[in-house]
């Protein structure tokens, strides 16, 4: 069975019908609504790197800004289109300055952040994070309720087509001095109580 790919331009055509949609590659994949538990996990994440991000714009460093589901647009390497909206994005000051309020993030977010519902598979899961680092996101935090942990990938340094992960547990605090000097981080519990 042949599948019928679309293009940027397909996907932006879409009726406004209140249905999520991912472009993966071309394919057009649905995505469920999150449920009330993946939601406070991502409140607790944007929260948390919302307060840093706005003290160092106070204090005249921006880094950059904090989304939820925001829109990202790149092209896989056969030329076809994705767009992904992770669940909590960051995005560097420059890129957010270079892009055209109509118009989607080009590549992935600086950061990535999925949070795992229900319905994700380990396929699915593997294959985001993949393409986020492929379109040059310096990381991505893929969190599990279910496990209470959190995984963090990023690509090995010189070989930037592999990629590396370390698993955080409860007792264990979220940060990214890389991307946020002096965050002091969220400790892993505190997302999912």
């Amino acid at each position: 069975m042949t599948k019928t790919l679309l293009s940027l331009e397909d996907y932006i055509r879409l009726p406004d019908d209140d249905t999520r949609y991912d472009l993966d590659a071309g394919e057009l994949v649905e995505r469920p609504y999150r449920k009330f538990g993946q939601t406070r996990v991502v409140s607790r994440l944007y929260d948390s790197i919302l307060l840093y991000l706005l003290d160092r714009k106070d204090r005249g460093a921006p880094l950059g800004d904090v989304f939820i589901g925001v829109a990202c647009h790149w092209r896989q390497s056969g030329g076809e289109d994705t767009v992904r909206a992770p669940d909590v994005s960051f995005i560097d000051a420059d890129r957010i300055a270079k892009t055209d309020p109509d118009s989607y993030i080009e590549g992935a977010p600086t950061l990535a952040i999925e949070v795992v519902s229900p319905s994700d598979t380990a396929q699915q899961l593997a294959r985001k994070v993949a393409q986020y680092l492929a379109a040059g996101a310096a990381l991505v935090w893929v969190a599990h309720p279910e496990t209470r942990e959190v995984h963090v990938f990023y690509p090995r340094p010189g070989h930037p087509s592999e990629r590396e992960v370390r698993i955080l547990t409860e007792g264990e605090t979220l940060t990214a001095p890389d991307l946020f000097p002096g965050w002091e981080g969220i400790l892993v519990r505190q997302l999912f109580e």
